[in-house]
């Protein structure tokens, strides 16, 4: 399919470069969709796949995880799928809401306790 699109942009005048620079940003786009390459850290995807493997192991919905947030229920749906950066204070309400400790959620390592 690559090599079919090719094709058609044998002369290269500036509206055909410009319409290969599209179909590269059109490629980027969907790469980045499907293999989920995003600026975010590896941190922050393991912290949302953990609050939606919780969320769904509690059996809580996208749309009553966003009422008990306080933010529409797409709102939410960014948050999960890491297209909005998760604050520390939403952090916080999320993992109250999952019964998640923070010290799990941020993989915090704490030491024995003396008894």
């Amino acid at each position: 399919m690559l090599y079919i699109k090719f094709k058609k942009f044998r002369n290269f005048n500036k509206a055909n470069i410009i319409k290969i620079i599209y179909f590269f940003k059109y490629i980027i786009y969907f790469l980045k969709k499907i293999c989920f390459i995003h600026s975010n850290s590896k941190e922050e995807v393991k912290k949302t796949l953990k609050i939606r493997l919780t969320r769904k192991l509690k059996g809580l919905s996208h749309e009553s995880m966003a009422i008990m947030l306080d933010i529409s229920a797409s709102a939410y749906n960014k948050l999960e799928r890491n297209e909005t950066t998760l604050s520390f204070e939403r952090l916080l309400s999320i993992t109250d809401i999952l019964e998640i400790p923070l010290s799990e959620m941020l993989e915090i390592k704490t030491g024995d306790t003396l008894h």
